[in-house]
């Protein structure tokens, strides 16, 4: 059958049978529509409590959506989906750059990997022809070398390539899978279940078109959002330097340093600092570049001689450089590419580092315990050095391997006090006595930070001449009250509805109104899809969608034990006071804190005391199945 939109194929790999099936895309797309939706309820259904992550029944789930690879804006992303090895819940990663559209014109909406090969294997997807070729060769090289190498072999230099670096061979709980020098999918640990299954890649050429519907229709809309994007501030904003969005985080009062610490650190000046970050921007900046199919070119590629070349984001200018108290431009790229070539995920790697470092201060742990190292914040050296050692598993880097959580578990001796995750993965260096960073770090479906965002409810609260009235206008509401607390819940269940629908269709968030000022609403993606697909999928549907993919989540996240206990940031944010401005001596309030909690449960259609999502709203989304096996577990009664 003839699918617009979509490729129409789900490609299944068995690695410890060597077995390779198809099945249609529309067996899941009817009621889950794409992306993260898709991969969420085979998830689900494949994947239950029995099975732990470096289980080889466990599985990797390669997504797109019915617009990646389109000529719509930024339709670029991939998820990837697994149970994380990092937090044991729903583990998932989501990716832009070229893989996901290739992959698409391969004529492949998803792959499904599962097994364990006995020896080293890559993945090699020609359009229809698939086949599974020895990696041992290329088994402990790094993920620039191995790219190389993979077209170097196949003889084609436009294949796209996703692959693990030696951190995913030895398994470090946060591993991610790289693509190209710069991009990569990082969180919860998908390298790690990758290596796991002696997957060292999976290279994709494809030759194929993608079917649109409604071609002239689809090209005006694409058309619209390119030029509502070109007028949008924050189009301009890209056109400033750097040191003008970190002058803006700086002011939100958000910024943490070393581990979790939201005070500058000592003989930090902000001019000076400014001053050489806007010089090595002019110095070694060579041009800015983006994903398939992107207008924004979000990222600024840089190369410094006798380090080597990568583009940088604003999160990627940012976490080594606070993570370590090294503030220094040239050493944070350094950590970057080395993170990048070990293949590991950049806030969790510099986030354990500045766990443990923080412990050796405080005397939790010693020399005994590090091989002699002594650490330090502010030390590039030492910091370069456990990088290296945590990608090898060497000496106190086996530790730092296992992640913050797991490893505050073994150190104990009050190790876990200063063990900032939430649902077991760690926090970037942002602080999180904000309201709404707190209520979107408890919420996030895969812990951390991200899925459930703060930012543009700082932004309106730091800006408020311009933010307050673009929430109002967002929300359908005349006023938002005075108080925090009280209008956090509904702003955050707007931008988690429009990230999810962006996962869903395969497009980035950046375009969406995820970020602020960007044209790209729940309205005028149902606008793009319908015209994609041919299907009718209007505002309400769009939602629908959206809402089954989270309730999917929610029930295999509670299945795995998560609870209402679960939804919350680090204690210290309820009692330590701020010690800085902005609002110093400030606290989270904890009696608020919970009844946004269950305003957020509310509208999400979960149990308010539990979390967990209610029978009458799973039947009503078509998800009787679901509540079916919750029921059989013992968790919904």
């Amino acid at each position: 059958m003839k699918t617009y939109g979509w490729a129409g194929k789900i490609l299944r790999v068995d690695l410890t049978r060597k077995k390779i099936t198809i099945e249609p895309t529309m067996k899941y797309a009817i009621d889950f529509l794409g992306g993260k939706g898709v991969n969420a309820k085979i998830l689900f259904d494949e994947v239950p409590p029995e099975v732990k992550p470096f289980d080889p029944e466990n599985r990797i789930i390669f997504g797109t959506g019915p617009l990646t690879g389109t000529l719509a804006p930024s339709a670029a992303r991939c998820n990837v989906t697994t149970k994380s090895p990092l937090t044991g819940i729903f583990g998932d990663a989501n990716v832009g750059a070229y893989w996901g559209p290739e992959l698409k014109f391969a004529g492949y909406d998803h792959i499904v990997i599962y097994g364990r090969s006995e020896k080293p294997v890559y993945l090699w997807i020609n359009n229809d022809e698939v086949e599974i070729r020895d990696a041992s060769h290329l088994w402990g090289k790094d993920t620039f070398e191995t790219q190389e190498i993979i077209k170097k072999e196949l003889g084609d230099p436009e294949i796209q390539i996703m692959c693990i670096g030696p951190a995913g061979e030895k398994k470090v709980r946060f591993a991610n899978i790289v693509t190209g020098t710069s991009d990569s999918a990082s969180r919860t640990g998908v390298g790690a279940v990758m290596g796991s299954k002696n997957l060292k890649a999976i290279a994709v050429r494809g030759t194929k078109g993608i079917n649109i519907a409604k071609p002239d229709e689809f090209e005006n809309i694409c058309y619209e959002i390119r030029e509502a994007i070109k007028k949008s501030p924050i189009w301009q904003a890209f056109g400033i330097s750097m040191s003008d969005a970190f002058k803006m985080y700086i002011a939100s009062g958000t910024i943490a340093y070393g581990n979790k610490d939201p005070r500058v650190p000592p003989g930090f000046d902000m001019e000076t600092f400014i001053k050489k970050m806007d010089e090595f921007t002019e110095k070694y900046k060579v041009r800015n570049v983006g994903c398939f199919s992107c207008p924004l070119r979000c990222q600024a590629l840089f190369h410094v001689p006798g380090i080597g070349s990568a583009k940088l984001t604003c999160e990627r200018w940012q976490q080594a450089l606070t993570h370590s108290k090294v503030l220094d431009f040239e050493f944070n790229l350094q950590c970057f590419i080395l993170v990048q070539k070990y293949g590991m995920d950049l806030y969790s790697a510099t986030a354990t580092i500045a766990f443990i470092i923080d412990l050796f201060k405080k005397g939790i742990i010693t020399k005994k315990d590090t091989g002699g190292l002594v650490l330090d914040f502010g030390d590039k050296e030492t910091f370069l050095t456990l990088l290296e050692m945590t990608a090898k598993r060497e000496g106190i880097g086996d530790l730092i391997a296992e992640g913050t959580y797991i490893a505050a578990k073994k150190i104990g001796r009050g190790a876990e006090k200063y063990a900032y995750t939430v649902k077991k993965l760690e926090l970037p260096s942002y602080s999180f006595y904000e309201p709404g960073y707190a209520l979107g770090a408890a919420g996030s479906e895969r812990g951390g930070w991200l899925r459930s965002y703060g930012l543009p409810i700082t932004l309106a609260a730091t800006f408020p001449d311009q933010g307050r009235p673009l929430l109002k206008q967002l929300l359908g509401t005349k006023e938002l009250p005075d108080v925090d607390y009280e209008w956090m819940p509904r702003v955050l269940r707007y931008f988690e509805t429009v990230e999810c629908a962006a996962d869903l269709l395969g497009i980035c968030k950046w375009i969406t109104t995820w970020m602020l000022y960007m044209p790209c609403d729940i309205d005028v993606m149902s606008r793009l899809v319908s015209a994609a697909t041919g299907m009718d999928i209007d505002k309400k549907a769009l939602l629908q969608y959206v809402e089954r993919c989270e309730m999917v989540i929610r029930a295999f996240n509670v299945r795995e034990g998560i609870t209402r206990k679960d939804d919350r940031p680090p204690e210290q944010y309820f009692k330590i006071p701020k010690p800085c401005e902005p609002h110093k001596g400030t606290t989270l309030d904890p009696e608020k804190f919970e009844k946004m909690l269950s305003e957020y449960y509310k509208l999400k259609g979960w149990d308010v005391e539990t979390g967990i999502p209610t029978r009458e709203r799973l039947e009503e989304l078509g998800l009787k199945d679901v509540a079916d096996d919750l029921e059989k577990r013992g968790i919904l009664k």
